[in-house]
């Protein structure tokens, strides 16, 4: 991911900006949430690594879009 597409996020809004789909972007994900998950969170790049990752950082009954893939 490109650095700039963080500080775009983070302009825009976003409370966090974090890259990455591993054990490490999790426990910050966990740190950053008190431990709830996210709110919201908008896939757009329909692997099935960011898929998985998605479904388990996002908070339970809260929203996942996957935008653009297959």
């Amino acid at each position: 991911m490109n650095e700039s597409r963080l500080e775009i996020a983070k302009q825009l809004g976003s409370d966090a900006a974090i890259i990455g789909v591993d054990n490490d972007t999790e426990a910050a994900i966990k740190g950053l949430t008190n431990n709830r998950g996210v709110e919201v969170i908008l896939d757009f790049a329909g692997f099935d690594s960011t898929i998985e990752f998605a479904l388990k950082v996002v908070r339970k009954c809260r929203a996942f879009g996957l935008i653009g893939a297959g």
